[in-house]
């Protein structure tokens, strides 16, 4: 079993100067791990005790632990060329990785690859699991995640493979809070539409120490909820994200408002939502720092 606190190992990671991966890095470097990040934007992000690549050919394939995070934004108006950009950054990495995972002269003991919790679909009521099935619904995100995993899994058979299917992730300088912040801090902001929609998130901080749990749990493989226990209602978030602002949360943002602006993205990201539960992360005995929204948004 790894133990990152005993030893160290060469890590690839891919989206190392994103949210998730910059916090992942600054965590993996006070365990004293070595560290090469896969980046476009490495040049403007130089951390000197990371090694940074911008092709997956321009060093030596030879890692103990591979963590996939790199991804075009998926919160953006989905026009068909973005929509080809978002597949490809993810589902065309990562079939290039799996290839240099197969035929890897030093084969790999774990490979990380990221999901997301589109993989289920929307529902309003459904409590989604690891071993729950998808909706039918074969909306362009559930696809998204379908193939993205279907590419990851060509490395099982050779290697320990992990499915990170990630909720909305909340912490500061970053992700959901930073897009929301202006119109909140205006006072302006509110629940959208009906704002009955389900919101799974998680910190963070939860996130990026259920990665490093995961690391050193070496009977979990396949999928696992990156998402906290305690699911809220877009209206909830909405009205907590105002509070940890000192700010009213009176409005109410029409349906009709985010078709306009971010169209197909909108009506399966904002106004659609699902119940996403950590159901292998709490098995494995993970203990979740932040377990409120209102404890989330404080500490973002």
């Amino acid at each position: 079993m790894p133990d990152l606190s005993q030893k160290k190992y060469k890590f690839l990671i891919t989206g190392g100067t994103g949210f998730i991966g910059t916090k992942l890095c600054e965590e993996l470097l006070k365990l004293k791990q070595e560290i090469t990040v896969l980046s476009r934007k490495a040049a403007v992000t130089k951390q000197p005790k990371i090694s940074y690549i911008g092709d997956l050919d321009d060093k030596k394939f030879d890692y103990d632990i591979i963590i996939n995070l790199c991804g075009e934004p998926i919160s953006q108006n989905w026009s068909k060329k973005k929509k080809s950009e978002i597949y490809q950054s993810r589902i065309g990495l990562t079939q290039r990785l799996v290839g240099k995972i197969m035929s890897a002269e030093n084969t790999p003991s774990l490979f990380i690859s990221g999901s997301a919790i589109g993989y289920y679909g929307t529902a309003d009521s459904t409590i989604f699991h690891e071993t729950s099935h998808p909706t039918t619904q074969k909306l362009f995100s559930q696809n998204l995640c379908f193939d993205w995993e279907k590419a990851a899994k060509e490395a099982q058979e050779k290697v320990r493979t992990i499915l990170l299917r990630t909720g909305v992730v909340i912490g500061r300088n970053g992700g959901i809070v930073k897009k929301m912040a202006l119109p909140f801090k205006l006072g302006l902001g509110g629940k959208i539409s009906g704002g009955k929609q389900y919101l799974s998130w998680i910190h963070l901080d939860d996130a990026v120490a259920a990665i490093i749990h995961l690391i050193n749990k070496d009977d979990i493989s396949g999928a696992v909820n990156l998402t906290s226990p305690n699911n809220v209602t877009n209206e909830e978030f909405s009205r907590a994200f105002a509070k940890s602002l000192h700010r009213p949360c009176l409005f109410t943002i029409p349906a009709i408002s985010m078709k306009l602006l971010y169209g197909e993205m909108s009506q399966e990201l904002l106004l659609s939502g699902q119940r996403v539960y950590p159901q292998v992360l709490l098995n494995s005995g993970f203990d979740f720092k932040f377990f409120t929204i209102d404890e989330a948004l404080i500490n973002s």
